[in-house]
């Protein structure tokens, strides 16, 4: 993590939990991130994100779906610098896919139910 575990026992225990999760999302070749931005991340997560972000950097593909321009991931990320860390490691090497148009879930559920 990039501030250290503490001493006391929160956050430690905070700091030990959120290292096993950051191996998990390390561990796989390929990491899916599905609905990106859908909703703001919290401080804490930021800086964990971040911290996958960096170590999966040129060792491990990313796939990233969002209904959110990169121009709105300081709005996700709060933290405007962390933001731009994140989106310049994505944007390095990147293939952006766009796809527009009508979402597939919401032209296939019944005219009663829409909007």
């Amino acid at each position: 993590m990039s501030g250290g575990c503490g001493k006391s026992v929160a956050p430690a225990y905070r700091c030990r939990r959120s290292t096993l999760v950051q191996q998990a999302y390390l561990k796989p070749d390929l990491l899916i991130l599905d609905e990106l931005g859908y909703r703001s991340m919290a401080e804490s997560t930021i800086e964990d994100f971040y911290e996958i972000v960096s170590k999966r950097y040129e060792k491990g593909s990313i796939i990233i779906t969002t209904n959110r321009p990169v121009s709105e991931w300081g709005k996700v990320f709060i933290d405007k610098r962390l933001a731009t860390a994140i989106v310049d490691r994505f944007m390095h090497h990147h293939r952006l896919i766009e796809i527009t148009g009508e979402s597939w879930f919401v032209s296939r559920m019944p005219l009663h139910r829409r909007g």
